[in-house]
């Protein structure tokens, strides 16, 4: 009888914890990381140089130097270190390393109204605990349309190599 009511009493605080991380911890966490995600990108996104993108024409970046200026623009106020982006063929792919431990980013850009979408996303890792693959995705193309607006400019077309990233862009109307 006893081992009974301890393992009932067991499955009820699992049940109690279980809740808790779902309709309390969970969303509150998910609120603080994009709230801080989106501040902090914010801050990059405005530390870049307008002068490297051209009014139009086309941009081309490789993997090494989208990580680099990553890393070297990398605000002490984001909860994310670590970044590194690979390039296929088919997708960009965003790791890194969110409040201590490693998580992905994966998506294919695209050309949509004259912005840039990523679909097919894909959030991995420990930050897929936290957010949603739509809130990374719409915390990137959030950017990406404040940077590009910035310029102004808009996106013609987006290609993948691998390796490279490749932006075709023309003035706004």
């Amino acid at each position: 009888m006893g081992c009974g009511s301890g393992l009932l009493v067991l499955l009820l605080v699992a049940a109690a914890v279980i809740a808790l991380w779902l309709l309390v911890i969970r969303p509150s966490l998910r609120e603080t990381a994009r709230d801080s995600l989106r501040d902090g990108l914010s801050g990059q996104v405005e530390t870049i140089d307008t002068v490297a993108i051209p009014p139009s024409g086309t941009i081309v970046l490789s993997e090494e130097e989208i990580t680099q200026r990553l890393r070297e623009n990398l605000s002490p106020d984001l909860p994310v270190s670590d970044p590194n982006v690979s390039i296929s063929a088919t997708e960009m792919r965003l790791s890194f390393v969110m409040f201590g431990l490693k998580s992905a980013f994966s998506g294919r850009p695209v050309v949509e109204s004259g912005r840039i979408r990523i679909l097919d996303g894909d959030l991995s890792g420990p930050a897929a605990q936290v957010l949603s693959t739509g809130d990374a995705a719409s915390l990137v193309e959030e950017q990406l349309d404040l940077l590009i607006e910035r310029v102004g400019v808009r996106p013609t077309a987006v290609e993948l190599e691998p390796g490279r990233l490749t932006v075709t862009t023309a003035r706004n109307p």
